[in-house]
Order: structure tokens, then C-alpha cells, then sequence
């Protein structure tokens, strides 16, 4: 049976593929046995993530606690080396 902290997980990252998806953005990654959500977001198609899109989904992410402690790291080419 599925309890209480699980759905409200469940229903955060739900939110946030929804957040991801509104701004016409993907995400690529997935999580490891320590059981961290590592990925990157870029934008679904041609043209790149702007830091409008980082800045709304830091907010998303900083609006609750279920996915909790993240990081939003700075924007880079995922196409280029970011040296």
C-alpha cells in the first residue's frame, strides 16, 4: 500500500514533469540507487533552455519540500564543451 510521503512525492514530480513539459522543455536523466533525481533539462526541439526557464523551474523546485535538498545548476550547451 502506498502511504502518505510516497503520494505527495509522487504528485511533486508529477508537478514538475507538468512544469517541465509547459515551457516546452524535456528532461533527460533518471535516478541512481541512492535514490537522487540527477538529469538535465533542455528545450524539447531545436533552440536552447533561457534563463527564464531555469529561474521557473528553481521556483517550482524551491516552492516545497518533497524534492528536497536540489540544486539548479547554471545554463550550458549540451551540444558544446562547457568548460
Amino acid at each position: 500500500m502506498t502511504g502518505e510521503p510516497t503520494l505527495r512525492l509522487s504528485a511533486r514530480a508529477n508537478g514538475l514533469i507538468d512544469a517541465i513539459e509547459a515551457r516546452t522543455l524535456a528532461f533527460g536523466g533518471g535516478a541512481g540507487c541512492d535514490d537522487k533525481l540527477d538529469g538535465f533539462i533542455t528545450r524539447a526541439g531545436r533552440d536552447s533552455a533561457t534563463e527564464e526557464d531555469r529561474a521557473a523551474l528553481a521556483a517550482f523546485l524551491d516552492g516545497g519540500k518533497e524534492i528536497a535538498p536540489h540544486e539548479v545548476g547554471a545554463l550550458r550547451d549540451a551540444w558544446h564543451c562547457w568548460d
